[in-house]
């Protein structure tokens, strides 16, 4: 299956337009639907929850979820955000946040779109997130003082994603 966003079918029906392939040229491939925010939906053994976050054009946070009661673990992904209430409440009581933290200083204008690394502390501690990994860097970012301003901002344990990090929860 494709899942897009609300409003999906639309985009990616121009943008198959745009470069001459024919309307239905996903629908050939896989079942197309696009996913409501703040409901669940069914992966298999997973279930995926979206919500809007903050950023300048539309974008989403991910909430994955498996298992039941002592055996459930949980994903939360925020994607490109600002601090949200809508992304701190799907990473409710997550095992694992993933959480943007691009910015140097909070951003100061009517249109925001990022966290720096203490708004993504902040926003783990306020959702009681288990487990925060801050991502989504400028190329030569130093990792280890991004990670060492988000341990000092909150009590959720820090973790800086890189290529190949694997994380069991």
């Amino acid at each position: 299956s494709l899942h897009l966003p609300p409003g999906g079918r639309d985009r990616l029906r121009a943008i198959l337009e745009a470069v001459t392939f024919p309307e239905d040229f996903c629908a050939n491939t896989f079942t197309v639907e696009e996913y409501a925010v703040d409901s669940a939906i069914a992966l298999g053994d997973l279930s995926l929850t979206a919500s809007a976050a903050r950023h300048y054009i539309p974008g989403y946070a991910f909430r994955l979820e498996t298992g039941e009661g002592a055996d459930q673990r949980s994903l939360a992904y925020s994607g490109d955000t600002a601090p949200s209430p809508g992304v701190t409440a799907l990473a409710r009581d997550c095992d694992l946040f993933l959480c943007e933290a691009t910015l140097d200083e909070p951003e100061d204008r009517e249109m925001i779109g990022h966290c720096t690394p203490e708004q993504a502390a902040r926003m783990a501690a306020e959702a009681g997130a288990k487990r925060l990994v801050l991502t989504h860097f400028w190329f030569g970012t130093d990792t280890a003082a991004i990670g060492e301003r988000a341990r000092a901002a909150g009590p959720v344990p820090v973790d800086i994603a890189s290529d190949g990090l694997q994380i069991t929860i």
